[in-house]
């Protein structure tokens, strides 16, 4: 699971913090809402927050009508996602092309070449275009694949 840290990053460069609506249509023919997200969640005005598992009926009626979750006299809350892997990739787009975990050399405070991960993304180019390539490391699959999508946030922000 990503850290308080990441996810801020994530939040503050602009990663989607709506839960996804997953619909299942059942054999009689009614909808019911499935999945959910785990999030951050602090109270606004500053002070000891957790994580919290919601589904995105809750998650709205949080959003929409924060005075009915008035706990311990906070009336607004900040929620700040933890995304998967599976959405950190679709975030990622279709450059998104490798997720490796190189040979891993540890031993007691001595780090081979590369601990952890490596997520890469390049983009499709024609002789046009000018080839672009990004990676970015991190300890698990999803932090690797978060520090790749803040890198390209940065230069798409920065284009």
């Amino acid at each position: 699971m990503l850290s308080l840290k990441i996810c801020q990053q994530l939040k503050d460069s602009g990663f989607p913090q709506e839960p996804r609506q997953d619909v299942m249509a059942e054999d009689i023919g009614l909808i019911t809402e499935a999945g959910g997200e785990f999030y951050y969640i602090f109270p606004a005005e500053g002070g000891c927050g957790g994580m919290a598992f919601t589904a995105p009926s809750e998650w709205k009626k949080w959003k929409e009508d924060p005075q009915q979750h008035n706990i311990e006299n906070h009336t607004r809350f900040d929620f700040i996602k933890v995304p998967t892997l599976s959405e950190l990739i679709e975030a990622v787009s279709a450059g998104f092309k490798i997720l490796r975990a190189p040979k891993i050399t540890c031993e007691g405070d001595e780090v081979g070449v590369t601990c952890g991960w490596i997520a890469e993304w390049w983009n499709e180019y024609d002789e046009k275009d000018k080839p672009e390539h990004y990676e970015a490391i991190g300890i698990t699959p999803e932090e690797s694949v978060a520090n790749l999508w803040l890198a390209l946030a940065t230069v798409n922000t920065n284009a």
